[in-house]
């Protein structure tokens, strides 16, 4: 095996052989490694495409908890009795906990 042919999968195969290789073979290795290691790490920064964010169980999407309490979206936020049922799950994402939005719904009843 010549070194320009040495792959990356050579050296996990066998470590001991970046020994033979000179310096800018290692450095084209190294570079490929790092570009993978770029890939692989923006990948897992992002959502994947095949396992949706679906609903948290246990929760419901504003809208729905809206919607039972008979408010708008816009109302069921101002609400500050409700506020403590809302968990957020990011910047922007939002949902409610249905256990708390009831606790909550039958303290205010009581």
């Amino acid at each position: 095996m010549t070194e320009r042919a040495v792959s990356l999968n050579d050296l996990h195969t066998d470590p001991a052989l970046v020994m033979q290789l000179s310096e800018p073979v290692r450095l084209r290795l190294l570079a490929a490694a790092e570009g993978v290691a770029s890939i692989l790490r923006a990948a897992l920064a992002t959502p994947s495409e095949t396992e949706p964010a679906g609903p948290v169980e246990g929760t419901l999407s504003v809208e729905q908890a809206a919607a039972r309490v008979g408010l708008s979206v816009e109302q069921f936020y101002r609400r500050k009795a409700l506020r403590p049922a809302i968990v957020k799950l990011g910047h922007r994402t939002c949902r409610v906990d249905a256990r708390k939005l009831d606790r909550i719904l039958v303290r205010a009843k009581g």
